[in-house]
Formats: C-alpha cells, sequence, structure tokens
C-alpha cells in the first residue's frame, strides 16, 4: 500500500461502472499506476497481461472519464463529510493537452492550428478552505473541429451552449446541482477572467443553491446600473481605501511565493450589459459584491498585484474582503495540478490510439495527481496532523523510518507507540526525492515527492517480501 490509495480501496465500492468486475479493476489500475507516475502504463504493471488489461478498461464501452469521476466524487465526499469544516472551495481552469505526432493524433481535432492535434481540458478540484486538495469534483474535454478554427467573429453571434467557453458555466452550474443538497456545507466556486462573461455572473442562483457562490477575476470594466458613463473601475477609484496588509501572492513565471503590501477597496455594485445583443437583451442587472487588491509599491523588477474579483458572497465587512482574496490566491493549486499531469505523468506522451482511452486514461491520471497533491499539501497546511488520521498506514511507517534509518541518518526511527506527524513524515519521505530541508524551503516541492513515493513503493515492496 503507498500513501492514500485507500482512496483506491474505496473507488471499489463507491463506483457504478456496470459491472463489480470492472470496478475493482478500476481499483487496482489506480493502485499500479501510482506506484510510479512518470512510468509508462507497461513500466508499471508486473506481465503483459496486466498492461494489456489496463489498455482493455480504457476501451471499454462501459467506461467513461464522467463515470470515472463520479465513483471518485463519491469517495471522496465521503471524506468531505468527516472534516470537522464546512467551507470548501471549488477551482476550475483548463489546460490544452497537445499530441501531435502521437499514435492517436490523426482522431483528434486541432488545438490553435490545424496542424496542432489534441483538446483541451477542463478541471474542477474540490479543496479545502485552506488549500488542501481533496478532488476532481468534475472534468471537460474540448474538441475543435478543423471546420471551426477562424471563425472567432461568428461564435460571438452563437448561443452561449455552443461557445467553449460554455464550460466554465457548465462546472458551475453542476457545483449548484450537486451542493444543493448538502445546504449546511459553504461552496464558493474559483475562476480566473475566462470566467467573466455575463451568462456566468447571473447563473448565481440563491433559490437554487443559496449555499454555492462564485469568486471570479474580472476581465471586463462593466457598466454600472442606471448610470450614463460609471463603470466598475471609475467608481472604485472614488471608493475609500478600506484597508491595507500584507498578502502571499504566487509569481507564476518563477513559481515562487512573495509578500506583497496591498490595499483594498470593496463596494456593492449593480451592473447591466453595455450594449446587449441577440439572446443577451433578456438578461437583468445584476447586484455583485466587487473587490479590488491594488499593490502600490512592488518590488523592483516585478509586476504590481492588481486584482478586481466579483463574487456574489456578501462582503460587508473588510474582514469577508480579506479572507475572499486569500481564497483567490488559492486558484494557484490547480495550476500545480496541471503541472503534475503533464511533467509528472506526461500525459502528453500517452502512445494510446483513439481519443476515448486518452480521456480514460487522464482521468484516471488526474485521480492520481489529486493524491499526490493531497499527501504534499496536507503537510504544509496541516503539518501536526497524526499520520495515522492522515491515512499512513503502520507498514508503511516502519517501512520507511527503518529504511532511512539504516541507509541515511541513525537519528530517525520507527517508533510504533510515538508515530510523527505528516509534516515530519512527509519531509524524511522527501528524503528519497533528493529534498534538503532549509528556512525559505521548509516543505518539499511537488516533483520531489512524486520520485520520493516512487522510490517509496521499491522500498515498500522489499519490506513487505522480507515479513512474508
Amino acid at each position: 500500500m503507498m500513501p492514500f490509495t485507500h482512496h483506491y480501496q474505496q473507488l471499489e465500492e463507491h463506483s457504478h461502472l456496470g459491472d463489480q468486475r470492472l470496478n475493482k479493476r478500476y481499483s487496482q489500475i489506480c493502485k499500479q499506476l501510482s506506484n510510479d507516475i512518470s512510468s509508462s502504463i507497461p513500466a508499471n504493471h508486473a506481465d503483459r497481461d496486466q498492461s494489456k488489461a489496463t489498455y482493455r478498461f480504457f476501451s471499454n464501452a462501459k467506461i467513461s472519464p464522467d463515470k470515472l469521476i463520479a465513483g471518485h466524487v463519491s469517495a471522496c465526499f465521503a471524506k468531505v463529510n468527516e472534516q470537522d469544516q464546512s467551507f470548501y472551495l471549488v477551482l476550475q481552469d483548463t489546460t490544452g493537452v497537445v499530441y501531435t505526432g502521437k499514435k492517436g493524433a490523426a482522431q483528434l481535432g486541432p488545438l490553435n492550428y490545424k496542424h496542432n492535434r489534441g483538446f483541451y481540458l477542463h478541471s474542477s478540484l474540490l479543496t479545502s478552505c485552506s488549500g488542501v486538495p481533496l478532488g476532481v469534483f468534475k472534468q471537460s474535454f474540448i474538441e475543435r473541429t478543423q471546420a471551426g478554427l477562424g471563425q472567432g467573429g461568428q461564435r460571438r453571434q452563437w448561443p452561449i451552449e455552443q461557445k467553449e467557453t460554455y464550460r466554465w458555466l457548465a462546472h458551475f452550474k453542476a457545483t449548484q446541482d450537486y451542493f444543493r443538497h448538502y445546504p449546511n456545507l459553504q461552496i464558493l466556486e474559483i475562476a480566473d477572467r475566462e470566467a467573466d462573461f455575463y451568462e456566468f455572473l447571473v447563473a448565481y442562483d440563491s433559490t437554487l443553491a443559496k449555499n454555492v457562490h462564485y469568486l471570479i477575476r474580472s476581465k471586463h470594466d462593466r457598466r454600472i446600473a442606471n448610470t450614463k458613463d460609471q463603470t466598475i473601475q471609475k467608481r472604485l477609484a472614488q471608493s475609500p481605501i478600506r484597508g491595507q496588509y500584507q498578502v502571499e501572492l504566487t509569481d507564476r513565471r518563477k513559481a515562487k511565493k512573495r509578500i506583497a503590501q496591498v490595499q483594498l477597496r470593496y463596494e456593492q455594485l449593480r451592473l447591466q450589459l453595455h450594449k446587449p445583443q441577440g439572446d443577451k437583451k433578456n438578461l437583468a442587472p445584476l447586484d455583485v459584491f466587487v473587490i479590488q487588491v491594488q499593490e502600490p509599491y512592488p518590488p523592483k523588477g516585478t509586476k504590481a498585484a492588481n486584482w478586481t474579483l466579483l463574487t456574489s458572497y456578501p462582503v460587508l465587512d473588510l474582514a469577508t474582503a480579506k479572507q475572499l482574496v486569500k481564497y483567490y490566491a488559492l486558484r494557484w493549486l490547480i495550476e500545480r495540478f496541471h503541472y503534475i499531469l503533464k511533467q509528472g505523468a506526461n500525459i502528453e506522451q500517452l502512445q494510446l490510439h483513439t481519443p476515448d482511452r486518452l480521456k480514460n486514461a487522464i482521468t484516471v491520471y488526474s485521480i492520481i495527481t489529486i493524491t499526490i497533491m493531497r499527501l504534499n499539501y496536507l503537510a504544509r497546511k496541516h503539518p501536526n496532523t497524526n499520520i495515522y488520521q492522515a491515512g499512513i498506514s503502520i507498514i508503511e511507517y516502519q517501512a520507511l523510518y527503518q529504511y532511512l534509518n539504516q541507509f541515511v541518518n541513525k537519528r530517525i526511527e520507527f517508533k510504533a507507540e510515538h508515530p510523527p506527524d505528516i509534516g515530519d513524515f512527509v519531509n524524511h519521505l522527501a528524503l528519497l526525492g533528493g529534498f534538503i530541508k532549509a528556512k525559505r524551503q521548509p516543505f518539499p516541492g511537488l516533483k520531489t515527492m512524486w520520485i520520493a513515493l516512487a522510490k517509496f513503493r521499491l522500498i515498500l515492496n522489499t519490506f513487505n517480501m522480507s515479513k512474508n
């Protein structure tokens, strides 16, 4: 067993793939491929027959990404109900997946030009409000057609359901539909500027799911209702500074965190479309809360933080505004999710012949990726959590610590009655991936984690053989 593989065991119980043998196979495949996400499918199996069984599973007509995700969500939500918290985040984002030159490329549509083949993967991740990834809530695969290239101008006139941007709205509606059955939970859907289109904003329906809100970064300087020329930015420029404080930001270019001194404003505004056309003429004015975060004096050579956030969540005081800004900063997690999928699981290197095979494989790798992230971020956000509560078995603890004691550091000892916290366990595990703890880097990075877990697989297998 590897850390958090009890989740894969639960997949068999919670999945409904039409055949109990398929449910079991699903669980087994996740366990096998999680041994070393960077290795190929054959390298993660003991023999050719096991590899062929995995390929048959991905090709099975009964299997689809939606069914795989459904079982995963059900298993994850069993954990969510056990958590002592009631506020969760759902993070949305899109990434392009390129298969130009691969076996299945001929059956895939174009991306940004006709010879670049693949599709766009749109994911929604469920996380705790502290930033611990819990599960993949929903995934969509957007495939373009050859005929659709170069029709950007025409697409503007299409109904929203026919546009690629509808994926943002579809995921938000799915969140509302699912969590309206859990009124005791508060859910905040977080998305970047691509979700700033009017149909998304008016999709918030307090009568359907008053516990599900959105928080998105503004892209358009929208007009304020019942004014001649007032817009969001003009109104905010006239608003008082509500507070000045420090916030932790992530530099996307360098993938490093920094502390920014920011000014914060917030207002409740009523917005309306300036010149609605077509079916948008029926879209009514909209009440939203607007938060502006500005960094007046950024470090030299650093782009200043300047966010305008739109939310349906009531912002009635400074504390709430600051908390929502903190939540928006956690959107970075889904970019790290896509990073592991591409650089760790190497999903763009998959040599599968059909789109259906590719999509099923990517969904499985997505579920494995989220378990790696959960282990890493649980150690970062809640380092004092007992390892047994975190899902680490005593066998895993014993195998790791006895190996490290013998080959790495004699001071690392296995003590069954006094297990380490998850923070210490993960730092010791990361030694296998070359991690060296430092003041500026108290916890390992994600790449170090997937390398360490692959090596730990071999150690654990050897340890279990010696016990038998």
